[in-house]
């Protein structure tokens, strides 16, 4: 693989191989590299980074950490990259990326890395002859670089609206499939200046990987056009909010298991749907990490606000594609806001599906109509930190995803809403503050 490799650099003139790594805010992190030195010896013995980045916060500050602190002294953890995830990044001619995955000092793979935790859920699922395959669905706003929204007023999928916009969003679709990503679509969403630009499904590591680099992507190619962009899930308190649908299916044998739905989820969808909806308060934290994250879960968002299911209605908190013998058959899981770390929050559903799957569960009756005017004694979902937190500490799922992760993922949950606490400015929990777009914003 690595001459195969090499020489794919040189056909494509790479000067620089980007070793990167995601951090627990779900951002990309890692070291670049001469073309020439990474092929020598990174490709095979990787570069070190500290593992502070597995317990920053937003702002990049380091909250009380039990397992990364000044005591530990912060140790290196090594980046070894996975050379099948090499992507070459057209629209920075001259550079590519590699993913990586986190070694501890005793080279065991690190229990705080994302991809660690998502790795352990895939290999889960495997054991039971499932292979999941992921696309996720996002939403993001175009801003200028005062980060005001490039609209405003909204023009829902429109053709012929704000044609200007246009040359970015080209340039946007035309970077991610150069980076080997599938662009099935863009659109305008339903945001002054909100998007939507839709890719294919993959493997679930890639699937993560793919929107990881995704977002980064989107927010690089915004600055080449003299623009920004954001995925903060809430950034103004009138405009809509932004999520990250997870859609997931099984493939058993190589082919999509959920394909004899017939208006109604197989059993293997129904167990994978069950297991979901069992697990979808602990999930929340995942989905909504952040002090401004639960802001989105409102009626008439278009953002779930409570557990229940149903078929092709955007009403309900799991949305199941049931086409006779379709292989695009698939369970779509709404709460997710666009800043979720991708790794975290697709172990979080397959922790929860396999859970489904292992268990025998057996989904509530389906949900039909509009499901913010009647969620009957459907649960509702935590609307603020706190309640995510509480939703999530010692419950089944925690305990699925890993003690030392658990924990250490909820004390940096826990500072944020300490912040927030000291930096409110209303009363009103629908209000966005300055504070936290100032927070958020550039970062998400």
């Amino acid at each position: 693989m690595i001459s195969e490799l090499r020489k794919k650099a040189a056909e494509h003139d790479i000067h620089t191989v980007e070793v990167g790594a995601v951090d627990t805010q779900g951002r990309l992190r890692g070291k670049r590299v001469p073309v020439d030195r990474f092929f020598a010896s990174v490709a095979e013995s990787g570069v070190s980074i500290a593992d502070a980045m597995f317990v920053f916060d937003m702002q990049d500050d380091l909250p009380d950490n039990e397992f990364v602190n000044m005591d530990t002294g912060y140790l290196d953890c090594r980046l070894v990259p996975d050379l099948g995830s090499m992507r070459i990044l057209t629209y920075r001619p001259g550079y590519a990326l590699v993913f990586a995955d986190a070694f501890d000092p005793n080279n065991d793979p690190h229990p705080l890395a994302p991809r660690s935790v998502l790795a352990n859920q895939i290999e889960r699922c495997q054991k039971q002859g499932l292979d999941p395959l992921v696309a996720t669905e996002m939403e993001f706003y175009v801003c200028t670089p005062d980060w005001e929204p490039v609209q405003n007023h909204i023009q829902y999928s429109s053709l012929t609206d704000a044609l200007e916009l246009e040359d970015v969003l080209r340039d946007m679709r035309d970077a991610i499939a150069g980076a080997g990503i599938e662009v099935e679509s863009s659109n305008a969403e339903y945001g002054p200046g909100q998007i939507e630009l839709n890719t294919g499904p993959a493997d679930a590591m890639t699937a993560a990987d793919n929107t990881v680099l995704y977002k980064s992507i989107i927010k690089q190619v915004a600055v080449q056009h003299g623009l920004r962009a954001t995925f903060m899930p809430k950034p103004w308190t009138e405009a809509s909010g932004s999520g990250m649908h997870v859609h997931t299916s099984l493939n058993v044998d190589g082919a999509n298991a959920f394909a004899d739905s017939d208006e109604e989820p197989n059993e293997l969808m129904a167990k994978w749907l069950a297991g979901l909806l069992e697990h979808t308060l602990p999930l929340t934290l995942l989905g909504a990490p952040t002090s401004n994250g639960g802001k989105r879960i409102r009626p008439y968002t278009f953002a779930p606000t409570h557990v229940h299911w149903g078929l092709d209605n955007r009403t309900v908190l799991a949305r199941c594609i049931t086409e006779p013998g379709s292989s695009a058959n698939r369970v779509e899981f709404r709460p997710a806001g666009a800043d979720a770390n991708p790794y975290l929050i697709i172990a979080g559903v397959l922790a929860a599906g396999a859970d489904g799957v292992e268990r025998g569960l057996v989904p509530p009756a389906m949900s039909q109509g509009d499901m913010y005017t009647n969620p009957g004694d459907c649960a509702p979902l935590p609307t603020d930190l706190a309640g995510a937190i509480a939703a999530y500490e010692s419950s089944a799922l925690a305990e699925q995803l890993g003690d030392m992760f658990s924990r250490s993922y909820v004390s940096i949950a826990a500072a944020e809403v300490a912040l927030e606490a000291e930096n409110s400015e209303s009363d009103d929990p629908d209000h966005v503050s300055q504070w936290e777009r100032d927070r958020f914003i550039e970062h998400c």
